[in-house]
This record gives structure tokens, C-alpha cells and sequence, in this order.
């Protein structure tokens, strides 16, 4: 803000507007920004100039300078280079934070000019690829898509956050099962268990290749048969028979077998030993027999 004041030595200063009576801009005997726009555009004028004694073109000038000077401060009158150096300070004062923020604003220009060429040559090489995909009418459809889907995208929404609300409550969990797991598959691998289980797969595969269904079910029966003939054979009285008949070819010398007639097998009745292993025999055919009658 600034006062203008117009006066000479003959006339008093007077209200009003200068330079064109009525239309101004600026104001007499008043305070207004458009005084002070006014006095920075003169400053030229005062120091390259009339401080010059160069001749002004035009007239008022003068006055207009006088003006200018007859500012006071404090009541007290001034000089005219008191006038000057308090406006310089005033002046550099308010364009100190002018010429700051102009220094910032070029150095953040620089900077960004700096950015600015690589970044668009990267982001034009990389539309170039999707050009020939691209097109603004899929750029249309996509965005009337999304608006018709709101409440689809809302609800995706909400299920993402149950999902993160579930492994992040999922988390501490893992942390202590996750290494568990691990340590034990581990063990399972120094054993051998997992080679077992490969190994397994092998041979199921191999087997798929060698017979059919029906043969696997064919095999299968065969299988359930000889369980059940497994568990008659662990029967205390069969398995004891069975491991008193693999102890006789053991105990059999036949190098001092002769040769036996029917004679020499009457005579060899008379044996205790034979009377008991013909009493084996026959209890043997006996069981033969009611496998016949089954």
C-alpha cells in the first residue's frame, strides 16, 4: 500500500485522481495497492533517469516525483535520500521471499527438466508396446465396466480384507508350525521314508502299465485269499506242525537210506519211531479226507 500526493509550490495538494481526472488509476490523498504498483514501476524512471539529470518527456513528471518525496515518517519530513534508502530497504525486504521462492522454483524446474526427458522417452517406449492393443473406445468400455461393477468391486473389497484379517491372525501360527513341519520332513528324508514312498510310486506306476483293472482285481482276490490262508498258517497248532516238518529234512541222514522191501517195511513196523510217523501219516489223511468231503 501507498499514499500519492500531488502539490507544487503554488497549489495545495488535492483529492482526486491521477493521471486522468476521474479514471486513474491512481489515487490522491489516498492508500491504495495500485499507488504502491505506481511507485516500483517509477523506480526506473527515479534511478536511470532523474538521478541522471536526463530531460523527462513528459509533463507532471516532476510533480509526480515530488510526491513521492514528500512522504513522512513518524510526522517528521524527510529527506529525500532518507526517502530513498527506507524505500530500498521496504523494497528488498518484500522481494527477499520473491526471490527466494524464484531461486527454489528454478532449481526445482532444472530438476524436474532433468527428470523429465528420460522419464517421458522411457514412458513413450514403453506405450509403444501396447499400442497396437490400446485403443480409447477399450479405455471407454473399461470405465463404464467398472461403474456398472461398484458393487462387485465393493464386495472384492471387503473379501480381500477378510482375507488379510485371516493370514495375518494365520501368521504367528505359521511361524512355529512352518519350522515343525520342516524338522520333520527332514528326519523323514535322513530315513529314508520319503525314498519309500517314491520308490512306491514307481512300482504303483509300473504296475499300472503291466496289467489292467481286471487284472488288478483278479490280483487283488488272489491277495485277500492268501491273507486268509496267512491267518489260518499263524495258528499256534499249524505253525507248530509246520515248524516240526521244516526241522525233519534236518534230521534226515540220506546217505545211510537202503533199500526196503516189504519185508524190511514189516520189520520196520516194529520201529517205535516209524509207528509214531505212520500215526503222523494217518492223522494226516484223515485231515486229507474231509478236505475231500468239503
Amino acid at each position: 500500500m501507498a499514499y500519492l500526493i500531488d502539490f507544487d509550490y503554488t497549489t495545495e495538494p488535492l483529492p482526486g485522481k491521477f493521471p486522468f481526472p476521474g479514471l486513474g488509476p491512481f489515487a490522491l490523498l489516498g492508500e491504495s495497492q495500485m499507488n504502491y504498483v505506481g511507485k516500483m514501476m517509477f523506480k526506473w524512471v527515479y534511478w536511470n533517469m532523474m538521478l541522471k539529470g536526463l530531460e523527462l518527456r513528459w509533463k507532471a513528471s516532476s510533480t509526480w516525483l515530488a510526491r513521492c518525496a514528500s512522504l513522512s515518517k513518524g510526522g517528521v519530513a524527510m529527506t529525500n535520500e532518507e526517502l530513498i534508502l527506507e524505500r530500498l530497504e521496504s523494497i528488498e525486504s518484500q522481494l527477499a521471499p520473491l526471490a527466494q521462492s524464484a531461486r527454489s522454483m528454478a532449481e526445482f524446474k532444472d530438476d524436474l527438466t532433468f527428470l523429465a526427458q528420460p522419464a517421458t522417452q522411457a514412458l513413450v517406449k514403453e506405450l509403444a508396446d501396447v499400442e497396437a492393443s490400446f485403443q480409447l473406445e477399450d479405455l471407454m468400455e473399461l470405465a463404464k465396466r467398472m461403474l456398472r461393477s461398484v458393487r462387485n468391486i465393493t464386495w472384492s473389497l471387503g473379501q480381500l480384507e477378510n482375507i488379510i484379517d485371516f493370514v495375518t491372525t494365520l501368521e504367528p501360527l505359521l511361524k512355529t508350525s512352518v519350522p515343525q513341519i520342516v524338522n520333520y520332513l527332514d528326519d523323514l528324508e535322513q530315513r529314508g521314508v520319503l525314498r519309500i514312498i517314491g520308490a512306491t510310486l514307481d512300482f504303483r506306476s509300473k504296475v499300472a502299465e503291466a496289467y489292467t483293472p481286471e487284472d488288478i482285481d483278479q490280483i487283488g482276490d488272489g491277495l485277500v485269499a492268501l491273507l486268509n490262508l496267512a491267518k489260518k498258517i499263524s495258528d499256534p497248532q499249524t505253525a507248530a506242525l509246520l515248524e516240526h516238518l521244516a526241522e525233519v529234512p534236518a534230521s534226515v541222514d540220506l546217505t545211510a537210506s537202503k533199500d526196503v522191501g516189504p519185508w524190511g517195511l514189516f520189520c520196520a513196523c516194529y520201529n517205535k519211531e516209524v509207528k509214531e510217523g505212520l500215526g503222523v501219516l494217518m492223522e494226516l489223511t484223515k485231515a486229507m479226507g474231509k478236505m475231500k468231503g468239503e
